[in-house]
């Protein structure tokens, strides 16, 4: 069995890990690793015949997807019901997604389902272009998924390099027939399965229901926060003084003063009465939102902490950029909560913007 169409695949199948990555904005290792295992795995099974290769892809599939959740502190147990649930966290939450195990997994059995399928296919010389279908549709679903984060250029080219690179080993034909210029069988299926996996996603996406800002619809779920400014007045009232948090500088440039107002949360809904904190908190990864070039200079690194397990919300001087840990946010990052509420000594390393002072706002008016 030559090896050249099956490595190319596994090559392929590796750019699908890196794809998976983009998910989470970052290079993912476990992600990584399961092209690796289920080529290696495929490759030495296909000296056995077809039907080993098939079941050492499957069981590899298997392998990886309940091992990848060992690497973002979960365990086996997380991979069955993660798989399950992944799909529906992936697509209810926003860009980078949250590393939990569920996302993780459901990445991972994605990532090897399309390589092993497709590095068995590659170990059958008559399935000459098919093995680049599954290849087509996982990378499909990795770039949508890691929206709106488009995928790395270069990425892209070698994509395109293997690609080509493994058309070209397919067609070392022995015999040239009246019959070459015919678009061969398996091409027609690797188009067709493209296209039909094109038109579902786009009939998926179409058939759904659309935000219309005309219709003001009650979020699914709401912050459960306390008032903000009862809160607040509470700490401030408590006796004896109890510390909550110590800020410290991490900034690469000293700075003369550190902002003087720092928030747990901003909310501009009045009902009359009081503000109310009514907002839709979502997972999301460590990045939190872009900044403008003009702005990086401004950005403040500092470290939050905690000195006690009181309090789930994290203190800011003015627009969150990036969390060292996944938290939950809401669209207009509102408030950033955390997930679990931290202990007392945990240590939370921010990125933020500090809100514009009043001598600030003077100065841009004069």
């Amino acid at each position: 069995m030559a090896l050249t169409r099956p490595l190319l695949v596994g090559a392929l199948g590796l750019t699908l890990g890196l794809l998976g990555g983009n998910v989470f904005d970052q290079v993912s290792l476990p992600l990584l690793a399961v092209p690796l295992i289920v080529t290696a795995a495929v490759v030495v099974a296909a000296r056995w015949g077809g039907l080993a290769a098939t079941a050492a892809g499957v069981v590899s599939v298997f392998v990886t997807t309940a091992l990848a959740p060992l690497f973002v502190d979960g365990s086996v147990s997380d991979a069955v019901p993660g798989v399950w649930r992944g799909p529906k966290r992936l697509l209810s939450t926003e860009w980078p997604s949250p590393s939990d195990p569920a996302v993780v997994a459901t990445i991972a059995l994605v990532v090897g389902a399309c390589t092993a399928l497709a590095v068995v296919l590659a170990t059958r010389r008559r399935w000459r272009l098919l093995p680049l279908a599954p290849i087509a549709v996982g990378a499909v679903v990795l770039i949508a998924l890691a929206a709106p984060s488009a995928p790395p250029v270069w990425l892209l080219v070698v994509m395109v390099a293997l690609t080509i690179s493994f058309a070209g080993s397919a067609r070392d034909q022995p015999l040239v027939s009246r019959r070459s210029l015919v678009p061969e069988r398996t091409v027609l299926l690797s188009v067709g399965a493209v296209l039909v996996a094109g038109v579902a996603m786009a009939f998926a996406i179409g058939w759904t229901d659309r935000a219309d800002p005309r219709e003001p619809t009650e979020p699914e779920l709401s912050a459960t926060l306390l008032d903000p400014i009862e809160a607040t007045v509470a700490m401030r009232n408590a006796d004896p003084v109890v510390e909550l948090v110590t800020i410290g500088d991490r900034s690469p440039l000293a700075r003369a003063t550190m902002p003087s107002r720092w928030r747990l949360a901003a909310f501009d809904s009045y009902d009359g009465q009081r503000w109310v904190p009514d907002i839709d908190l979502r997972p999301i990864g460590g990045r939190l939102n872009e900044v403008e070039p003009d702005d990086v200079a401004d950005i403040l690194d500092y470290s939050a902490r905690f000195h006690t397990d009181d309090l789930e919300l994290l203190p800011l001087p003015g627009t969150a950029v990036s969390v060292d840990r996944d938290v939950e946010t809401d669209i207009e990052r509102v408030a950033v909560r955390f997930p679990e509420r931290p202990d007392a000594d945990t240590l939370v390393v921010v990125a933020a913007l500090p809100a514009p002072t009043s001598v600030d706002a003077v100065d841009a008016t004069v």
